[in-house]
């Protein structure tokens, strides 16, 4: 399933425990609103209470991936989220 590999970091949730590294073959998970397969996923999980990181290299890929199944399912790859909120409370969003 996955390599695993102890970190020197210790968990930014918790603080108690060691981030563990690791290589998942294949990830799914939901991405900017949009479920997502990542192959070979790097991962550093908390054993402790669970806590998931990921490197700026590794969600740029998945960001990747995540904009090929939009375009391959024509939808739009950015979902802006404001509108609703400014809908909700009254405001009127400036073109």
């Amino acid at each position: 399933m996955s390599a695993t590999k102890r970190s020197s970091i210790k968990c930014p949730s918790c603080g108690k425990w060691r981030m563990h590294r690791r290589v998942i073959k294949l990830y799914k998970t939901g991405f900017e609103g949009v479920q997502i397969e990542v192959p070979n996923a790097k991962i550093s999980k908390c054993l402790g209470c669970g806590e998931e990181t990921y490197s700026a290299s590794e969600l740029k890929r998945w960001q990747k991936i995540k904009n090929e199944i939009c375009e391959q399912l024509s939808i739009p790859s950015r979902v802006h989220r404001i509108e609703p909120t400014y809908t909700y409370y009254g405001f009127i969003p400036r073109n």
